[in-house]
């Protein structure tokens, strides 16, 4: 699940990638969870974006680059 949202997030295909790990929700690692942030955030999720940084950081992820400004 994770190399392919990579995948598809490289290829610029946010909406696959945000469809596929929500799929996996509640069991994705910090690198799931800051992957579903980007392609919330690209996809224009706000509420899904809040919720996946909030777990990406509360699992260690670093998201600063992705929420500042």
């Amino acid at each position: 699940r994770l190399l392919r949202s990579r995948l598809d997030i490289r290829r610029g295909d946010y909406q696959k990638a945000f469809q596929r790990l929500l799929k996996g929700l509640g069991g994705l690692s910090s690198e799931g969870y800051a992957l579903l942030a980007i392609a919330a955030h690209k996809t224009d999720h706000p509420v899904a974006f809040d919720e996946a940084v909030k777990k990406a950081r509360e699992n260690g992820a670093d998201l600063t680059a992705l929420t500042e400004g």
